[in-house]
């Protein structure tokens, strides 16, 4: 997803198309999307910290049920929507089959 040049990786709808769901996203969307817009570096360090807030205040149900879902311990097709520890390379090489196929 390409979002003012910004890209990123949507694991909301990863999670969805394998049968969990990312409240959590939703959340932090709801929180910060329309407060801290991502035009520019400095913008999209603000939206950070909105999400992290988020995370600790109002999304925490929810932040806390996505981190369950991606644990290192959720199932496979789960799994194939996150990398423990991985690079933007690695996360779009495993997610981009769950949008286009094998």
């Amino acid at each position: 997803m390409l979002n003012d040049d910004i890209a990123s990786i949507n694991i909301a709808d990863c999670l969805s198309l394998v049968g969990a769901t990312s409240d959590a996203d939703q959340c932090f969307g709801a929180a910060c999307d329309l407060q801290c817009p991502v035009t520019d570096d400095a913008s999209f360090q603000l939206y950070q910290q909105c999400t992290t807030a988020a995370e600790k205040g109002g999304c925490a149900k929810y932040a806390t049920a996505a981190d369950a879902v991606c644990s290192p311990d959720a199932t496979p097709a789960i799994a194939q929507c996150t990398v423990a520890n991985g690079d933007f390379k690695s996360l779009i090489l495993k997610v981009g089959p769950v949008f286009c196929g094998p």
